[in-house]
């Protein structure tokens, strides 16, 4: 229940974020049309991808997983979700170069988290005390 519980906020703050940030370059794109501000088709598909990759984020998560496999098999599965909420279900693939320049943008965002996520969770190496080996 708590994972459901955690997903659920996870999601909705992603949700938060990902809303706030597409209407806030849309506002600032298209001026007084207003035709890059999301319908509410877009924001439905924003909730599902928020909710999934909130899923995904379990992954991260693991303790028996290494960090590089982490990493790619969230990928994989963000990647997956984008593609077919996102992509798919958004009608980018209707057009060629539409779905490339959501794929770019995808991996470009991506790239930036993953890049923050590696410097919040290195390892640190402590020095270790010296102790003295002959008395």
């Amino acid at each position: 229940m708590k994972t459901i519980t955690d997903i659920i906020k996870n999601g909705c703050c992603i949700f938060t974020m990902i809303t706030l940030l597409f209407y806030s370059v849309g506002g600032i794109i298209s001026g007084s049309e207003q035709e890059f501000i999301p319908s509410l088709k877009f924001i439905w598909l924003f909730f599902v991808f928020s909710l999934l990759l909130a899923a995904a984020n379990i992954i991260l998560k693991s303790k028996k997983i290494n960090t590089a496999a982490k990493l790619a098999i969230h990928f994989a599965a963000s990647a997956a979700v984008y593609f077919v909420t996102v992509v798919v279900c958004g009608g980018y693939i209707n057009n060629g170069a539409q779905t490339v320049i959501a794929l770019s943008l995808f991996l470009v965002l991506y790239l930036i988290f993953a890049v923050v996520y590696l410097i919040a969770t290195r390892k640190r190496c402590e020095p270790k005390k010296y102790e003295k080996m002959f008395k």
